[in-house]
């Protein structure tokens, strides 16, 4: 025999006595890359598959309370000019449901440009000018939007106004939140 051959024959041997040793402990053929057995298997397990079993009130995601499938939906009613950067909305609160309504409040910037160029998030106030904001958030205001069903919405309008120059607050208000109270 080669003597190349026998470690790769060990190996080989010590696989299938692996497999066998994990099919007679009622593991499946998959397990763990697959399917995760609802009971813990009688085998050694590392110590992440062992917290699977001891610190994890669900063996799989799906399987916990807590567990989303989120994904994003399209919705409609909202212009964004092709979104050319010209208008933007951000910062939405949440939703909220009164009287058979949809809610939901956001900053909101429409200006003839968008953000100077270069400019953005800790880059100060440089390049904006009274009509060109200086990042996304810039001469924004306070919309807000209604919906029957949550899908198709219709912006409803201003919500809170900047307040006129040189009140502090004049080039922009943003980051709203809305709740319920007394109807």
């Amino acid at each position: 025999m080669n003597p190349t051959t026998l470690p790769k024959l060990l190996v080989f041997t010590l696989l299938c006595a692996s497999s066998a040793h994990q099919l007679q402990a009622g593991v499946t053929k998959d397990f763990p890359y697959g399917t995760l057995p609802e009971k813990r298997p009688n085998i050694e397990l590392s110590a992440s598959m062992e917290r699977i079993y001891t610190d994890y009130p669900a063996r799989h995601p799906a399987l916990n309370e807590l567990f989303s499938r989120f994904k994003y939906t399209p919705i409609e009613g909202l212009d964004y000019n092709n979104f050319d950067g010209t208008i933007s909305r951000r910062d939405s609160s949440k939703i909220i449901r009164v009287n058979e309504k949809y809610y939901v409040y956001y900053t909101r910037r429409h200006t003839e440009t968008p953000p100077a160029p270069g400019h953005g998030p800790g880059r100060g106030s440089e390049g904006g000018t009274d009509t060109i904001p200086s990042r996304d958030w810039d001469l924004a205001e306070i919309w807000y939007a209604t919906s029957k069903d949550g899908f198709t919405w219709e912006e409803q309008g201003v919500a809170v106004p900047n307040p006129p120059k040189p009140i502090p607050g004049w080039r922009s208000v943003s980051t709203p939140d809305i709740l319920a109270w007394k109807g």
